[in-house]
Formats: C-alpha cells, sequence, structure tokens
C-alpha cells in the first residue's frame, strides 16, 4: 500500500470519493500523483519538477499528465537549483532551489539554472479556473514560498499536503510552525501530522469553508 493511503483516506472522509484537479509540485518521478489520481479517479493530474532528468522521466512514464518544468515559488524568473546526481533515488529528491547549511550537497549535488513560477502566475497564464481539490507539496525547504506563490488562488484549493522541517537544513527557510501560520492566515486548518525521521513532518491542511 502506497504510505498516501492515509492522505486518500483524509480526502475522502473530508471531501469527497473523487477528485477532479492534483497539482503535485516537486514531483521527482511522478509515482505519488499517479497513486494519488488513480485513488480519486482524477481527471486533470498537474506535475511541476525542476530537476531535470526527473522531469524526463515524468515525461516518460505519465505522459498523459499536464508536466512541467521548473520550479514554483513565490516569484517568477529563474535561479540556480541544487541538482542532486545520484544513484540513490531518495537522494535525488533532496534537489532544491535552497543551499545546505551542512555538506550534504558538495559531492551530490551541481548547480543548474531552472525557470521559476508562481503558481499563481501559471494557473493565470494557462487558463486554470477551476478548484484544485488536491495539492502535494515536496520541495526541500521551500515549502513557505511555493504556497506565498499561491497569491489570492489559495483560496481555489480544498487539501493541502505539504512537507515541513522542524530543523532549518537549508538556508534561509520557514520552519514547520512557519507554514502552519501562513496557510492559517488564509483560512486553512490543519487535520493531519505526520513526523517521519528526525525533523520531518508531513502536514495536511482542509479549506476552512470546506468545514
Amino acid at each position: 500500500m502506497s504510505n498516501l493511503a492515509y492522505l486518500v483516506d483524509l480526502y475522502k472522509t473530508n471531501i469527497g470519493e473523487t477528485a477532479d484537479t492534483i497539482f503535485d509540485i516537486g514531483s521527482r518521478d511522478g509515482n505519488d500523483a499517479k497513486y494519488l489520481a488513480d485513488s480519486l479517479s482524477a481527471k486533470n493530474v498537474f506535475t511541476f519538477e525542476a530537476n531535470p532528468d526527473c522531469y524526463a522521466l515524468i515525461e516518460n512514464s505519465y505522459p498523459d499528465f499536464k508536466n512541467i518544468y521548473g520550479a514554483i515559488s513565490n516569484y517568477k524568473g529563474s535561479a540556480s537549483f541544487n541538482m542532486v546526481v545520484s544513484s540513490d533515488w531518495e537522494a535525488v529528491g533532496t534537489s532544491s532551489l535552497k543551499d545546505r547549511n551542512d555538506d550534504w550537497y558538495s559531492d551530490k549535488a551541481r548547480k543548474i539554472i531552472v525557470p521559476v513560477n508562481t503558481i499563481k502566475n501559471f494557473m493565470e497564464d494557462q487558463g486554470v479556473t477551476e478548484m484544485i481539490d488536491l495539492v502535494k507539496i515536496d520541495t526541500e525547504g521551500c515549502s513557505f514560498e511555493v504556497l506565498e506563490g499561491f497569491g489570492d488562488k489559495i483560496s481555489n484549493v480544498k487539501l493541502f499536503h505539504v512537507e515541513n522541517e522542524t530543523f532549518e537544513y537549508w538556508e534561509g527557510q520557514k520552519l514547520a510552525n512557519e507554514v502552519g501560520e501562513l496557510l492559517s492566515k488564509k483560512g486553512f486548518v490543519p487535520i493531519h501530522s505526520y513526523n517521519f525521521g528526525v525533523n520531518s513532518v508531513d502536514e495536511v491542511w482542509i479549506n476552512g469553508n470546506l468545514i
């Protein structure tokens, strides 16, 4: 069973049996998006991935998804990205726009320039007007900036699944409590929290208008 089975259960309990639109931001391989789409019979699946090797893998594996290359943040432009090159798929998943506070990237990552966009800009540019049923964010220290970049479009989201940290692995990152404060101010309510590893936590937030 997928480690996101609990997320599907939470969605079905609090929102409904099916989802029309899913965003997977920091998708890595697209597999989580595929699981969520199959479990919730989603018609529109968007993946966002800044690691070009991972993006190519998603495109090859899931050509029916709307796969977008580039990083998601709170501005539009370009930026240096720490791309981890490794045979260890978990290590590859630690690629990030942010630099680390330790030497983790020293023998694993190379810097590349990637396009950066906000979800608000993306939705307006692509004419995405529908409600977003479920957004999964796994962006290695950048959750706060991703959420900021939704702007007023954040009210279009029903449920967020956000990976956060309680320790500053990345330079200048906002920690779980700060991400929670932002979501609370935007009208979202926490309904689940799952600690994994030493300093990482997955949290699920529901749009307060749906309660």
